[in-house]
Formats: structure tokens, C-alpha cells, sequence
């Protein structure tokens, strides 16, 4: 590519420079932390502790029939329950 005598003036040399710079400030930053931080282990036991679930709290309990699974030599699907029916 040629160079036109219009570029030699445009931008003025400072607004270049400036360009420049900018350009490799956003190099360094695109390039990440020079150094990994190191990962705090937190200990969350206490709160935990704190806000203990009582016995009588019910857990999860999936709604009926809608646990489903296929069997290997099979496309008949079982739901897992005892149901005679469901088969």
C-alpha cells in the first residue's frame, strides 16, 4: 500500500501517539493478571449450623410417576414403583 501525503499529516502526531498507547494498554489488560490469585478455602460449617433444617422439615420427594426410566432390552418404560399397573 501507498503512502498518501494526506496520512503523513492525519491524525496529528500526538493524537497517533495517543492511539498507540491506548492500543497497548488494552493489550496488557486483554492479556489478564500477571499473577493467579490465590483461592481462599472458606469454611461455611458455622452457618450451616446456624441454620440447621429440623428433622421434622420435609426434604425433596419427586411427585409420583414421574421418575421414569428405560431397561436396557426393553422400550417399555418403569416408573421404579411398586405399582403393578404402571408397567
Amino acid at each position: 500500500m501507498k503512502t498518501m501525503r494526506g496520512d503523513l499529516k492525519w491524525p496529528p502526531e500526538h493524537t497517533r501517539q495517543q492511539m498507540l498507547e491506548e492500543l497497548e494498554e488494552q493489550k496488557e489488560i486483554a492479556a489478564g493478571p500477571k499473577f493467579k490469585p490465590k483461592k481462599v478455602k472458606k469454611d461455611y460449617t458455622s452457618f450451616f449450623d446456624q441454620h440447621k433444617l429440623n428433622a421434622s422439615f420435609p426434604g425433596y420427594k419427586p411427585a409420583p410417576n414421574t421418575q421414569f426410566f428405560r431397561t436396557a432390552n426393553s422400550n417399555t418404560q418403569y416408573n421404579g414403583s411398586n405399582d403393578s399397573n404402571s408397567e
